[in-house]
């Protein structure tokens, strides 16, 4: 949060602010909070919108069907079909808005980082994701003048 307050690129930004509908998995349709909004003020003077979503790696892709008889198996099973229908409703309310869906794992965050969100972002896990390298140089571009 902190590197959002601090960044005179980033215009506004709130947390777990928007709210998203959506049908789960279940066929009941539920609210869906993304961890992030940000407005961005880009080098050229653009103002681009995003909502970002912060979540391990691991909750990004489909569980691995080796043991599928297993508890395990089946909530991560469960969490992976909850995340993509939060992340495909969150996709069309991004389209309709004009405004930009972001997924941030540790790949693009340090493990610890997971922790505290978008606020403790790395330099050198930026060249990772083309998207979040292209967020993290526009928010960080008016520090860099």
């Amino acid at each position: 949060m902190v590197f959002c307050d601090n960044n005179p690129s980033i215009l506004q930004w709130g947390s777990e602010e928007i709210i998203i509908p959506y049908r789960a998995p279940d066929g009941k349709v539920r609210r869906y909070f993304p961890d992030f909004y940000i407005k961005v003020r880009e080098k050229s003077g653009k103002l681009t919108k995003y909502i970002i979503e912060v979540k391990p790696k691991k909750q990004t892709q489909p569980p691995n069907d080796k043991n599928k008889k297993t508890a395990a198996y089946r909530n991560a099973a469960l969490t992976y079909a909850k995340n993509q229908t939060k992340w495909s409703a969150a996709r069309e309310y991004c389209e309709d808005r004009q405004m930009n869906f972001l997924i941030l794992t540790e790949d693009q965050l340090g493990v610890w980082q997971l922790a505290t969100g978008f606020a403790a972002v790395q330099r050198n896990n930026v060249n990772k994701d083309p998207g979040y390298k292209t967020l993290f140089e526009r928010v960080t571009a008016a520090q860099e003048r």
